[in-house]
């Protein structure tokens, strides 16, 4: 590279720190001792101290990036100019932008953004975003950014208001980002300036981003109101920040806050390896991690820094999540305490919940329940969570979320009392975005009641829209409840016993011929075909869980298998954890008569494990021979699978359906009184 002198024009100033901070410098293999004589987020400038030699100069002149190393850390950079005078010690780095934590390596990939070219829905989001007047929007033109209001829309053209408007060129073409509906949206047009007030041309398209896991907690919106944020670190470059900041926002994976000086800055990539956070969330006791500084931006005019950490220790962690949480869905709570066990019983009678099957077998389930809902509670948020909505000192809606299978999550027990309005769910749903983001999740799983449609409509017009088809997937079972102890068996011609080595690599490739890849994903079946490591996973927390497969034989050829999931008694009282999927091969001729002995043999299995009631899966018709007594047809279950990662999508998708409906009857109102 050439090095150069470069003249003095940066919008974002940089600071000279306090302090000398002592740097080493790699390029080329080699390294140098510097100094760091002044930094801003995007780079920083070193006093080189090593004798500057013909070679070096060479060296550096052939080289372009530079790795900067000082208290256990490393930060990567470019060269970008240097000081030109007889010894030549002064070099400018600019930050390399792919190896820095950067918000915008969220953007990438199938969910980051889809793109909207519908004239009439565009002019719904601007009259929306025209209406919501306190609604700041960023204008970039040219090298700067701007920001101002929306004041008015029309068909043709978008009004905006902006304070420094005097800077800006009479005509040109601007880049705009507004966030609406908890949504980030952009688009491109061309401009006029008329007085103190631009006209924005109405673009064709405009982008909607999912910048973000999830959404950020504005700091007045939380429920504990006092933070302090803390670091001892042995430089300088964050040396009274973090103590003279305020708070912007935070969610679950970091903060954000802005230096009460103009003139305080910090280097992207800075890692700071003893935040302390403390707070009323635990009792003023600090929570000790790791973070790292992610970005920054401008809030109200003034450069904020964002910090991603993530916090391992429990109870920290779920003390942290359930914080976030609690504080971005203020109606919803996430604590479990004993004397919801009844509340939330009473809301199952009350929705309708029960009316699969008669309330007195359900007396078992009471009792099991009591015990397991607080044992996977205890479990924290890595494996479960329950979601409530209290009102006057009772449960009317209820959700629960538990890790079925190693890398998916299953939802189930979504309750809603008939006196709440069923817009709630939206709110309900919306969390599920929160807890997958930041836990280990990649699918979701659910079963539910096909005449139950009330709770699925807004899902499925959701995948009818959706673009990525390969991300969901869609079947029809029928359910049954097979009782162990009132099941009689009868003689048959097929044997069922436990599968062999042999029999369960003839389990695998039939799974791997006859089911969907998202399915088999979402199983498990790929990288813990028996459940063995997730099983010991939770046993070595006290819970049970466990799978294993029984196989039918006619003269020692196998006709048909079931797999079994068993689970910790009473997670869920249709006992859809104790669960038996049923499946013959083909050419069978006696179908039912195979899936009637491999329903006995599971019913021997789930026995040994003393479950005397498990659920039945069968992917046929409901009249597939006839039923033993000991089992009862509960109903047809619909089961969805999907990427976890888009419910960020299907959470954008509800709150700008309701937020649109909520803002259009905000509008009847003012028309109203006007009138």
């Amino acid at each position: 590279m050439l090095i150069q002198n470069r003249k003095e024009n940066r919008q974002i100033v940089r600071v000279s720190p306090s302090s000398d901070i002592p740097v080493e410098m790699k390029l080329l293999g080699s390294s140098m001792p510097a100094s760091i004589s002044d930094y801003s987020p995007k780079g920083l400038g070193l006093v080189l101290k090593a004798n500057w030699s013909d070679s070096l100069k060479e060296s550096v002149e052939s080289c372009d990036e530079v790795v900067i190393s000082f208290n256990s850390q490393n930060l990567y950079g470019n060269l970008r100019y240097g000081s030109e005078n007889s010894k030549l010690k002064k070099l400018g780095i600019e930050f390399d932008k792919k190896k820095i934590v950067n918000s915008s390596n969220y953007d990438q990939g199938a969910f980051s953004w889809s793109s909207i070219t519908d004239k009439k829905k565009i002019n719904e989001v601007f009259d929306d975003l025209s209406f919501c007047k306190n609604q700041m929007t960023s204008f970039k033109i040219g090298l700067y950014n701007y920001f101002g209001l929306i004041d008015d829309s029309t068909q043709d053209n978008l009004v905006a208001s902006i304070s420094d408007s005097e800077k800006i060129p009479s005509s040109g073409k601007l880049r705009c980002i507004f966030n609406l509906y908890d949504c980030c949206y952009s688009f491109e047009a061309n401009y006029n300036k008329v007085a103190s007030r631009i006209l924005i041309q109405v673009p064709n398209t405009i982008i909607k981003h999912l910048r973000r896991e999830t959404s950020r907690v504005p700091y007045e919106k939380a429920t504990h109101g006092h933070f302090c944020f803390d670091s001892e670190m042995a430089n300088s470059f964050a040396s009274d920040i973090l103590r003279n900041s305020e708070l912007i926002d935070f969610c679950e994976s970091g903060f954000c806050i802005r230096p009460k000086f103009e003139n305080q800055s910090l280097p992207i990539g800075l890692n700071l390896s003893d935040l302390n956070i403390t707070s009323k969330l635990v009792n003023f006791r600090k929570i000790e991690t790791k973070a790292k500084v992610s970005n920054y931006r401008y809030v109200d005019g003034r450069m904020a820094y964002g910090f991603k950490f993530k916090i391992d220790q429990e109870p920290y962690s779920s003390i942290w999540k359930d914080f976030v949480l609690s504080s971005r869905y203020k109606t919803l709570s996430f604590d479990y305490a004993d004397s919801d066990h009844k509340k939330i019983w009473k809301l199952f009678d009350r929705s309708g919940y029960l009316e699969l099957k008669e309330k007195n077998t359900f007396k078992k389930q009471i009792y099991f329940t009591k015990k397991t809902w607080k044992k996977i509670y205890q479990l924290g948020n890595e494996y479960s969570k329950r979601i409530t909505l209290v009102k006057n000192n009772d449960i009317v809606a209820h959700l629960q979320m538990d890790r079925m299978f190693p890398q998916t999550w299953y939802l189930h027990h979504l309750a809603i009392d008939p006196s709440v309005l069923k817009i709630i769910s939206k709110e309900i749903y919306s969390v599920t975005s929160d807890v997958f983001s930041s836990e280990k999740s990649k699918y979701v799983l659910t079963l539910t009641e096909t005449s139950k449609k009330w709770n699925q409509k807004n899902y499925y017009d959701f995948i009818k829209g959706y673009p990525e088809k390969n991300h969901h997937s869609l079947k029809k079972f029928n359910l049954y409840n097979v009782y162990v102890n009132k099941l009689k068996k009868k003689n048959s011609q097929y044997v069922n016993r436990n599968k062999n080595k042999y029999e369960l690599k003839k389990i695998l490739r039939f799974y791997e011929l006859n089911m969907d890849s998202l399915a088999f994903k979402a199983y498990g079946f790929g990288e813990d075909f028996l459940l063995k490591d997730f099983s010991k996973e939770l046993f070595l927390k006290g819970v049970f869980r466990k799978r294993d497969f029984i196989v039918a034989l006619y003269k020692e050829k196998m006709v048909g298998f079931c797999q079994l999931e068993m689970s910790e008694n009473g997670v869920n009282i249709l006992n859809y954890f104790d669960m038996a999927y049923v499946f013959v091969l083909e050419n069978v001729f006696e179908k039912s008569e195979v899936i009637q002995a491999l329903v006995s043999g599971a019913s021997d299995h789930y026995l040994m494990y003393k479950k005397n009631v498990f659920s039945l899966i069968l992917d046929t018709d409901k009249s597939f021979g006839p039923i033993l007594p000991g089992i009862e047809y509960i109903c047809e279950d619909t089961r969805w699978i999907g990427v976890s990662a888009s419910s960020r999508h299907y959470q954008s998708y509800i709150n700008e359906l309701y937020g649109h409906i909520l803002l259009k009857r905000e509008k009847i109102r003012k028309k109203i009184n006007k009138n």
